[in-house]
């Protein structure tokens, strides 16, 4: 696909936070002023489906994702009151980590899975040990 410029990206519905978070992809990642600072393309990306293998686990220097919407479900396992996703940067530096307590696993749940929503960021990669599922609406972002 070829390389999608910021004013292609804005549309009507693209809400405040949206249009500030593209607008600053767009200024920190295209400026030519060190390696992957230049947008090379950019795509629109949905995902619904197993964690498990996906890209979204692995790093990579010239990708990022802009996430307008993540949804992450899955059974509780293991230690619940741990971390239970994690967003990395661009460096593959943990930049957001994002915890349940155990006040939140409470009878609302019914102990039968649990479920989280991140809105409006960017990452380079996540890790996550209590999710297995994801549905993510967004753009890939390819860096030179």
């Amino acid at each position: 696909m070829p390389r999608l410029e910021l004013i292609h990206l804005l549309k009507p519905n693209t809400t405040p936070k949206q249009a500030l978070l593209l607008e600053f992809i767009y200024r920190q990642f295209d400026n030519r002023s060190a390696a992957n600072r230049r947008i090379i393309d950019v795509n629109p990306l949905y995902y619904q489906g197993v964690i498990a293998g996906t890209e979204f686990l692995v790093y990579d220097a010239t990708k990022l994702y802009i996430c307008y919407e993540a949804h992450f479900s899955g059974t509780p396992a293991g230690n619940i009151n741990q971390s239970d996703t994690d967003f990395y940067n661009e460096n593959d530096v943990i930049c957001l980590s994002s915890a349940k307590n155990s006040m939140s696993y409470s009878v609302a749940f019914n102990y039968s899975g649990i479920y989280s929503v991140v809105n409006d960021l960017y990452f380079s990669r996540i890790a996550t040990n209590i999710y297995n599922r994801i549905k993510f609406n967004g753009f890939r972002v390819t860096l030179i």
